[in-house]
């Protein structure tokens, strides 16, 4: 694993040197004047960064609902990253692996570098972190693929959803004192990387806390949420992290005195658990089909959404109308689900100050 690794970030070191070059004496610099959102973390995010041979977001089913099929998305239609993007009046950003393919009109939007299965630390799949996506961010600006103008006028989204302790919990288990420890290990990495994109000279940094990881379908037992898991992701992880981005900011305020938040907080548990549990309506008024349950999943416990046998045989089942949905695989909203939750975390997005459109 660790050799796929080195061998995709070679690659991408050798992609960015070149391109950035050929990009650079193009002289079309139309794009600097526009809003832009620049994206990081992992699945909840990520909209084609993940290789496509590695990969099931780039296998049917995804992508069922839009856009008709896997384009990288981890959902059947659109992900966090798409509706944050369409709340700013913005086009989705551009995923970084193919951005070489696109001009400076795709390059105005910004610039996604999220990976899905990835952590603020190294996990089990083979893409590079969060301080390598930062990295990748900073080669652009220094190279002047983005200059000032562009981080003025731009916002960051950073997800960060649990991969880190999925992958924890995998080598050391679940014990509560070890997971804390670790949890406060995970956020002052995620809040020097926070800091850093802001020093980089992004205006405003929109980070989610986790999702309620023991109301995700693969944590549901018995039709009820993992208790366990909840205290690590709401109990534990969230209530600190919230508590450091409160930190954070009033720190900012004692350096410079500014009109705007730097730092805002992105609530994805209570929404997903309210809807989860039945505490909250669906805002749209639509009926859900069992909340608890994906639309898409493995036969069996020893395959998953688009899994497909040796002989071609699918070994996975989809549900007649992942409208009716909440969840689409055992780890990710669907399309629906994600425009219920953004319509439940509008006051949060209303901190945005860049200019919706321009």
């Amino acid at each position: 694993m660790e050799a796929k690794r080195k061998q995709h970030l070679a690659l991408i070191a050798l992609f960015l040197s070149f391109f950035v070059a050929a990009r650079g004496r193009a002289g079309d610099d139309d794009y600097h004047n526009h809003a832009k959102l620049f994206v990081f973390g992992d699945s909840y995010a990520d909209t084609g960064n993940n290789a496509r041979v590695l990969s099931e977001s780039w296998r049917t089913p995804y992508g069922h609902s839009w856009p008709h099929k896997p384009d990288g998305r981890w959902s059947d239609g659109f992900v966090l990253t798409d509706y944050i993007a369409k709340y700013l009046g913005l086009r989705t950003p551009v995923a970084f692996r193919s951005w070489k393919n696109h001009g400076p009109k795709k390059l105005k939007y910004g610039m996604n570098f999220a990976y899905g299965g990835t952590g603020v630390f190294d996990t089990d799949a083979p893409y590079p972190n969060m301080t390598m996506q930062i990295n990748f961010f900073e080669q652009l600006v220094k190279k002047g693929v983005y200059n000032s103008q562009d981080l003025e006028n731009s916002a960051a989204f950073v997800s960060v959803v649990g991969n880190d302790f999925a992958y924890y919990i995998s080598q050391h288990g679940v014990d509560p004192s070890d997971i804390i420890n670790y949890a406060v290990v995970v956020i002052a990495q995620l809040a020097h990387n926070v800091k850093r994109i802001h020093k980089i000279g992004v205006k405003q940094v929109l980070v989610t806390g986790l999702p309620p990881i023991g109301c995700l379908p693969r944590s549901i037992e018995n039709n009820t949420c993992n208790s366990q898991y909840n205290v690590l992701s709401g109990d534990i992880y969230n209530d600190l992290w919230n508590t450091t981005v409160n930190q954070m900011n009033v720190n900012e305020s004692q350096i410079r005195a500014t009109d705007y938040t730097p730092y805002i907080y992105l609530d994805l548990y209570n929404p997903l658990y309210n809807i989860v549990t039945g505490i909250t309506s669906p805002p749209s008024g639509k009926p859900l089909d069992n909340p608890m349950e994906a639309c898409c999943t493995g036969m069996t416990d020893d395959y998953y959404c688009a899994s497909v046998a040796t002989n071609g045989t699918k070994m996975y089942t989809l549900c007649e109308n992942p409208e009716t949905k909440l969840f689409w695989d055992r780890s990710h909203p669907s399309h629906r689900g994600w425009s219920e939750v953004i319509y439940l975390l509008r006051d949060t997005f209303s901190q945005l100050q860049i200019p919706h459109k321009k």
